[in-house]
């Protein structure tokens, strides 16, 4: 939060604040969670081919790239934390609210250009939310930061987790299919609703507390002292260096969360409800890992823990390629999840001491922007491959890229775990 003009006094955060933040952030990933379950079944209604349904996520990433640039700015720079949050969860619920709308579209044949903007928002909305809250957190919880980082990661973990074990309840039982294909718009607008609920309970709760501590006029920097500083950032060797590394496990962290239900829903023929159920595992691998690996890299450094989770994570994906049985494979989701979700707040945490408190928040937008260029080039490629060569060759794709940021691992800096907390 910025400093207040009266006193020179901060605020110091409650833990209903915190609390809150997990909240939008879980809401945010309800969304995500939407974007990837439904996407076999868009494809299947609309008579998509791979390439074309990788697209609407293409879409996704691509806008969210640009989101990213600009909610740091307007964090760094004028210090609109809580605008941007509250911003970044309307245009996030309500892009997925528009593509089921178009997916109403033209009796039941969904708009394809509505719905690739629908998820452009979405994409948007998600990623807008993070250097506002990375910023906050990194400067309110500078001992604890990678634990506090995996309670914020395991509220998208939970995020993700809900929306496809409620989403494959209600296309098997509840919204019936039409002409033998899953009824998925109505499901889409459920996955826009929290978002919208989030925004008010934003507006209501923190706004005002803001504008008190603000007196109406954020503390910022002017525009030339932020673009100064945000190219010597672009300069810092090893935040870019570990920009790269977070981009390419995301890229495959993205990779698994598009093509897992497509390999589910085109290759084992399982049910929505069983869709659902895959999806949670992974996310509930994740939730479990997440505060261990933030201890962890709190006590040891993150270094270790990262090569340890990216080391792992390609030994079960490999190993997953030979399960024929559809429930061992449903079972081995659970351990990649765990070893892959582990390393995203550790990434996240280490990146805010690589650089100057100012611009932890355009820091972030980096990271998450080369992440975001990065997944929408490889879902680019991998649904090209995905329709000439079959889904298999896409994950030994994946298991190359987890491979590639492991060794790259090796050229970042050792961290001194709490050490090098308290020194940030």
């Amino acid at each position: 939060m910025a400093v207040s003009a009266r006193d020179g006094k901060e605020w110091a955060p409650g833990k209903g604040t915190f609390a809150l933040l997990c909240a939008g952030h879980g809401a945010t990933h309800f969304v995500l969670g939407a974007t990837v379950f439904l996407l076999p079944y868009i494809r299947q209604d609309a008579g998509l081919s791979y390439a074309q349904a990788t697209g609407l996520a293409v879409m996704y990433y691509a806008a969210a790239f640009f989101a990213n640039f600009v909610s740091g700015y307007r964090v760094d720079a004028s210090g609109q934390r809580v605008l941007v949050q509250i911003l970044s969860v309307i245009v996030a619920g309500g892009g997925v609210i528009l593509a089921a709308l178009a997916g109403f579209a033209l009796d039941g044949t969904p708009l394809f250009v509505l719905l690739a903007v629908g998820w452009g928002l979405s994409g948007m909305g998600n990623q807008a939310w993070h250097p506002a809250a990375f910023s906050y957190l990194a400067k309110h919880y500078p001992e604890k930061r990678s634990f506090v980082f995996s309670i914020h990661v395991v509220a998208a973990n939970i995020g993700d987790a809900l929306f496809p074990l409620i989403a494959g309840i209600l296309l098997a039982h509840v919204f019936a299919k039409t002409n033998g294909v899953e009824a998925w718009e109505s499901v889409a607008i459920i996955a826009g609703l929290p978002c919208l609920l989030i925004a008010v309970v934003l507006a209501v709760y923190l706004v005002p507390r803001d504008r008190r501590i603000n007196e109406g006029k954020p503390q910022g920097m002017s525009a030339r002292s932020y673009f100064k500083g945000y190219g010597e950032l672009l300069r810092n060797k090893n935040a870019m260096l570990l920009a790269l590394v977070a981009g390419l496990r995301n890229a495959a962290q993205t990779g698994l969360l598009i093509f897992l239900p497509f390999y589910l829903v085109d290759v084992f023929k399982t049910s929505p409800v069983m869709v659902g159920v895959a999806l949670m595992l992974l996310q509930v691998g994740g939730m479990i890992a997440t505060p261990i690996a933030g201890t962890a890299a709190d006590r040891l450094g993150e270094r270790p823990v990262v090569f340890a989770c990216l080391s792992l994570t390609t030994v079960v994906l490999v190993g997953a390629m030979f399960i024929t049985d559809p429930n061992w494979y449903i079972a081995s989701i659970a351990l990649m999840g765990f070893a892959l979700y582990a390393i995203r707040p550790v990434v996240q945490s280490w990146m805010m001491v690589l650089v100057p408190e100012e611009f932890r928040g355009s820091a972030t937008s980096v990271m998450f922007g080369v992440q975001s260029l990065m997944n929408a080039l490889i879902l680019l490629g991998a649904g090209r491959l995905a329709d000439v060569y079959g889904l298999v060759l896409v994950f030994y794709i994946i298991a190359g890229i987890i491979l590639l940021a492991n060794i790259l691992t090796f050229a970042l800096p050792k961290s001194a775990g709490r050490q090098g907390a308290r020194a940030a």
